[in-house]
């Protein structure tokens, strides 16, 4: 591994190589039982003191993310289930014969790499189960995707079918594609020219282009606590520092950020006013323009995802951008989680001086999206069958909304808070502080084959571990209830042994 750090940086040498460590354990890029590097080698390799690297290593095992085990080094301890030295010992043994037995060379270990956070998907805790439950993913299910319907559209325009074999697409996308982004937006009450839009393979793609665009070492960027797991790993991996604002019912808390503008120089906001991921709260509109104001006055940037914002339940939503009137919001609209993530597909709209940096720095990450998924996807947004998908499938999951609500509040403990969403694909689960829903997630998996987002992972902190998001567009209603009274069955179970330590 190559650790460089900023020793311009405001953040103190210790905590920028703590933080890779922790950012590599936590989201798996250390797998369970992995033997860290030496002190000796550490401090040759980022030319710090001993007592700097000694620090780090003590602080890791003080979290409990490593188990020091004595003259066989520090391994990373396992996230699910605390180990004995003698089990630990036991467990390194065995993965150490399955690696002869493999014949992977010690070199691909001792190779650095740049690596700072895998993306959460990519950890091995969340990784789906084949024939399982999987809640933890937030995606319309095989039942409710619009697929088959949005090709049937394709296939019957013949102006569309000519231009598959075209040449190369442009960085910015398709004008006809770009044309039917503008479409969307207008939608949402976001008027935005064919100039102004850059289209990208998904949102995730959008975010990253975005941060890699404007954001560098040491630069501030806030995020809700908690937000949407994906956009941490992208901004750690920018060497970012990253300051969290709670979140209440009117959405983002805009006096907690306008304290941290106060003592720090913001970089960027990101924030998801319509239906927040993960807590489904909608932003007020007071906290819509104190958050504008606040971009003026400080002179920051914000980064609007509107993943979620078509999937409204009780009233639409006014996006940020739709108020900006200065320029400040980079807006990021999502096609894949409603008209099916097969396509891949999400448009970014801001000012034009701001837009022009973020295409030239596509250009060098890939040659365009594919042409056949704008295609696609272009002869369907507007059409009359988008429009009465978009209404019964609005429909259709707020009756799925209301019955599963009313199924967790039966079914769940007193103690467990459930918020019912406005909108989305999610619920959001609060139980007591000292209740462990890491152990919940485990023992779900391990007992039911059923998957969910532990809350912990939704946060820069090491906070929401007593949380959990459950998404109930994924599978049939009856198959989410079904799992919802499997996973209640546990919690009393967990909470007790939750107590115990």
């Amino acid at each position: 591994m190559k650790i460089v750090i900023d020793k311009e940086s405001p953040v103190s040498i210790h905590t920028q190589i703590y933080s890779v460590f922790e950012n590599r354990i936590l989201s798996g890029v250390f797998e369970p039982e992995t033997k860290l590097p030496s002190l000796r080698k550490m401090c040759k390799d980022i030319g710090v003191s001993h007592m700097t690297m000694v620090r780090v290593y003590e602080d890791l095992e003080k979290n409990g993310l490593v188990e020091k085990i004595h003259g066989r080094g520090t391994y990373v301890k396992s996230q699910f289930r605390n180990m004995s030295p003698a089990q630990m010992e036991q467990c390194i043994d065995m993965k150490a014969i399955e690696r002869e037995k493999s014949g992977v060379d010690k070199w691909q270990d001792d190779l650095s790499d740049y690596v700072s956070a895998a993306g959460f998907r990519f950890n091995n805790n969340l990784k789906h189960t084949q024939d399982g439950i999987n809640l933890s993913v937030s995606c319309l299910g095989p039942h409710l995707t619009p697929a088959r319907h949005v090709l049937d559209t394709f296939m019957k325009n013949e102006a569309l079918l000519d231009r598959i074999n075209g040449p190369y697409p442009p960085i910015e996308g398709l004008d006809v594609m770009r044309e039917a982004a503008c479409r969307l937006l207008a939608q949402r009450n976001v008027d935005a020219e064919i100039e102004q839009t850059l289209i990208t393979v998904g949102s995730q793609q959008a975010i990253s282009l975005v941060a890699k665009t404007y954001i560098g070492p040491g630069d501030v960027v806030v995020v809700s606590a908690p937000t949407y797991p994906g956009v941490l790993d992208v901004f750690k991996n920018r060497g970012a520092i990253i300051v969290e604002v709670p979140v209440d019912a009117e959405g983002l808390d805009t006096m907690a950020l306008l304290s941290v503008c106060e003592a720090h120089s913001v970089k960027m906001v990101y924030t998801m006013p319509s239906f927040h991921n993960p807590t489904g709260v909608v932003m007020s509109m007071e906290r819509k323009k104190a958050l504008l104001e606040l971009a003026d006055y400080f002179n920051f940037l914000i980064l609007e995802d509107d993943v979620f914002g078509q999937l409204a339940y009780d009233g639409s939503t006014l996006p940020l951008k739709a108020l900006d009137e200065s320029g400040r919001v980079i807006y990021i609209l999502g096609f894949s989680k409603i008209y099916g993530h097969a396509f891949r597909l999400s448009v970014i709209t801001a000012d034009r001086k701001l837009l022009l940096k973020v295409a030239s720095a596509k250009s060098s990450s890939d040659g365009g999206v594919p042409i056949i998924n704008q295609l696609i996807m272009a002869g369907f947004i507007g059409s009359d069958g988008q429009k009465h998908y978009l209404t019964d499938l609005t429909s259709q999951l707020k009756n799925v909304r209301d019955r599963l609500y009313s199924v967790m509040k039966k079914t769940f403990p007193d103690y467990v808070q459930v918020e019912k969403p406005r909108g989305g694909m999610v619920f959001w689960l609060t139980f007591p502080k000292d209740f462990n829903c890491n152990l919940l997630h485990y023992k779900c998996i391990e007992k039911h084959r059923i998957n969910f987002l532990p809350g912990e992972f939704c946060y820069n902190s090491r906070s929401g571990r007593h949380q959990m998001r459950l998404c109930f567009t994924n599978v049939e209603g009856d198959v989410f209830a079904d799992a919802i009274r499997k996973i209640a069955g546990l919690v009393d179970e967990v909470y007790e042994i939750s107590q115990l330590y």
